[in-house]
């Protein structure tokens, strides 16, 4: 009876071993496509796939030599007998050394190995680039100041990244606009994300795209990624930061330089249009109005029109993304069942405010146009 606890303990640890194995290991647990760090798309981020990898089939080895170790003995030395006594052993000073260094072998590998990805994390540089003054930057590993002001010079594109309760609004510095919701960012180029907060701590991280960067509030945290291929990458802020932390996603769409610079051209077009003609579309004229009448404008900017509002999300491509508020599937009917009742997000800081169904239905149709 003895021995089968010991062998039922065994099997339980190798069955909790297996339900491990369906989280990390990507396609195991379910067919849903899920955001996995084992699944790079960026070569920092491969850095840290590799080395999880390393050290995961160093402790499947560890696990099988002490289990193995562990049945042996348990089935070579055990009791056969009611009546007889084992024979005592104590104080074996090989085996207690051999344990001893051992691990202490295994940790001094572990260190060394995530010391060497730490290193070659360090972002990109380029040479002859002249320091410039960053004493507020902070960066996700350790790089000296000059290291930093050459980071920032090989970027291609810069943008800021702000955490809201609870949406992420981005600002393309270098074309000089502002958007939300998907970060659209190129291909095969290096991006540098300025990462800070308006609000509360947040946390930004695409699974895929390198490893979690913190926001605090008045401070600027820079990390950077290179997308490999073209795709949508997701994340979900890891720092719970109110009562809608659930609904605050974030997704990387990564499109071909051309296709990129096409894009952020037209986005920075919009930005600049105060206001645009509907004379053709009545329905979204009257939308255009109720939305600055009804004091949308106050809280959302949409092209030229509440260009300086940034309490609620820049709405100017509102109808090319793919969720509302964190929470719906973009489509006319949830936009305007968001319009009518915004409070179905919890802690929602957008008023509710009342409008009749027509009302609600022109401002969609005017939403619906910021493409």
């Amino acid at each position: 009876m003895a021995l089968w606890r010991i062998l039922r303990s065994q099997l339980l640890w190798v069955g909790g071993l297996g339900a491990l194995g369906s989280v990390v290991w990507p396609g195991v647990a379910s067919a849903q496509s899920v955001p996995s760090p084992l699944d790079p798309a960026s070569p920092n981020a491969a850095l840290v796939a590799n080395l999880y990898w390393i050290i995961f089939w160093m402790s499947v080895v560890v696990f099988v030599l002490v289990e193995g170790l562990l049945i042996y003995s348990a089935i070579r030395f055990r009791r056969r007998d009611d009546n007889e006594v084992p024979v005592q052993v104590h104080g074996n000073n090989r085996m207690e050394i051999a344990w001893t260094i051992g691990p202490a072998l295994i940790a001094a590998a572990v260190f060394f190995l995530s010391w060497q990805v730490m290193l070659a994390d360090r972002p990109p540089t380029a040479d002859g680039v002249s320091a410039v003054s960053v004493a507020s930057v902070c960066f996700n590993n350790d790089v000296s100041p000059e290291e930093a002001a050459q980071f920032l010079a090989v970027s291609t594109v810069t943008i800021e990244v702000v955490g809201r309760q609870w949406w992420w609004a981005y600002n393309y510095l270098d074309y000089g606009f502002t958007s939300a919701a998907d970060l659209y960012v190129p291909v095969g180029e290096v991006v540098v994300l300025q990462l800070t907060s308006r609000d509360v701590a947040h946390s930004w991280w695409i699974p895929q795209l390198g490893g979690k960067q913190d926001l605090y509030p008045g401070a600027t945290t820079y990390s950077w990624f290179q997308v490999t291929e073209p795709g949508v990458y997701e994340g979900h802020c890891t720092e719970l930061c109110g009562s809608s932390h659930a609904y605050m996603p974030m997704r990387v769409v990564a499109v071909p330089a051309d296709q990129f610079d096409t894009w952020a051209q037209n986005q920075a077009a919009a930005n600049e249009v105060v206001e645009r003609d509907y004379s053709s579309n009545e329905l979204a004229s009257e939308g255009q109005d109720l939305f600055t009448s009804k004091g949308c404008i106050g809280c959302h900017a949409v092209g030229g029109l509440g260009a300086g509002a940034e309490v609620g999300p820049d709405l100017t491509n509102l109808a090319s993304r793919q969720q509302i508020a964190g929470m719906l599937p973009y489509n006319r009917e949830n936009l305007k069942s968001w319009i009518i009742d915004p409070s179905q997000k919890p802690g929602s800081k957008m008023p509710r405010i009342p409008l009749t169904d027509a009302e609600a239905e022109a401002i969609v149709e005017y939403l619906d146009t910021q493409r």
